[in-house]
């Protein structure tokens, strides 16, 4: 249904509308904060400590559970949790933080940037340092938490230059890509030990805006690094307090829910196309990891639930008295619900022998 204010715009000709959102778009630009940043004089430094004696990443592989875990983890004392609620099988409420926070893993992010620190090829570079700045004006937490956006500003200048004019009249590297501004951007020299460093900082700055109580020691986020390389070496000299558990499920489930609700990222009218992408997400998994990381199958938290959240439990090193909400957000009778779903799909019982076959270490016996 179209609103007074749709029905205004289509009225108006339409380089006033394109005008509106320029300027619209100008207010929320990153590029403009950071110019407003490093020509001041009030400039801030990145913590160079962490608040907290585990930051957690929870992940998994699209619709697997580990909103679950979340969930479990929520009813924990000592425990911080930032993430989605899956209203699917979740008895949460009053979640007041429900969203992801995704500056490292995602296009843009710190971890592609290091992916360029050896790169002298200035077009690349400027393409990327353009990308960084639309990934962090398009992040919740820079849009929504001001006191946020000083520590994305001086992370920024310590790995950018800008070449030339501040307001140049025209795009003069990479003119087909359309950035949202028209600045040459140069990505400083540095080396991996030194960003690595730097990015710690920035990860201590931007968590520390989430710290609570005193006693809330450890902080769970939803799909932190969850890029599916599953390079933990690298990902700890991010974070070295870093505890991960990933969480995956039945893939006949998996498919099956994606019919059912028609997800459309991922593949589910080819059975044979949702078997070569999952077999995509898990190449680097490893099911019986619990060093490295901590693997967790969904169906084991429902119908082992107690030996489960013990071995969640060791790996974190976390007492069993802090978990003093039992139930309150996870509830493993609630969530069997979603267990063996694909069984009532009778007439397409063929695919998901196939899915059997094909992952037969990840279905559910």
């Amino acid at each position: 249904m179209s609103t007074i204010r749709d029905l205004i715009r289509n009225l108006l000709p339409y380089f006033v509308v394109k005008g509106i959102q320029q300027k619209r778009r100008d207010r929320r630009s990153f590029l403009n904060g950071y110019l407003s940043y490093v020509t001041s004089t009030k400039h801030i430094s990145l913590k160079n400590e962490s608040g907290f004696d585990n930051i957690i990443s929870v992940q998994g592989f699209g619709y697997s559970g580990s909103g679950a875990v979340l969930d479990l983890l929520r009813e924990y004392d000592n425990m911080s949790v930032v993430g989605h609620v899956d209203k699917e099988g979740s008895v949460t409420k009053d979640v007041t933080i429900d969203y992801e926070v995704d500056f490292i893993r995602i296009a843009g992010g710190l971890l592609e940037v290091e992916k360029y620190l050896d790169s002298h090829n200035l077009f690349h570079n400027d393409a990327l340092l353009h990308r960084v700045a639309l990934m962090i004006q398009n992040l919740q937490i820079y849009r929504e938490v001001r006191e946020s956006r000083p520590f994305f500003y001086e992370f920024f200048s310590q790995i950018c230059t800008i070449g030339g004019a501040l307001s140049p009249r025209l795009q003069y590297y990479n003119t087909h890509l359309k950035h949202d501004s028209k600045l040459i951007l140069y990505l400083k020299r540095m080396t991996n030990d030194d960003y690595h460093l730097l990015c710690r900082r920035l990860i201590n700055s931007i968590l520390s805006l989430y710290q609570g109580p005193a006693h809330k020691k450890n902080i769970v986020l939803d799909q932190l690094f969850s890029d599916m390389e599953f390079d933990m070496h690298r990902e700890m000299s991010y974070i070295p307090n870093l505890k991960t558990i990933v969480v995956y499920r039945d893939p006949r489930d998996i498919f099956c829910f994606a019919r059912e609700k028609d997800v459309e990222w991922i593949p589910h009218s080819d059975v044979d196309l949702f078997i070569e992408w999952y077999q995509q997400m898990i190449d680097n998994y490893s099911v019986g990891e619990s060093k490295l990381y901590y693997s967790v199958r969904f169906e084991d938290l429902i119908f082992s639930y107690r030996k489960t959240i013990i071995g969640i439990e060791n790996y974190l090193g976390v007492d069993s008295s802090m978990h003093i909400n039992s139930y309150k957000c996870f509830n493993p009778e609630y969530s069997a619900l979603n267990v063996g779903m694909w069984k009532s799909d009778i007439q397409n019982i063929k695919q998901y022998q196939k899915i059997a076959i094909e992952l037969e270490t990840l279905c559910y016996h």
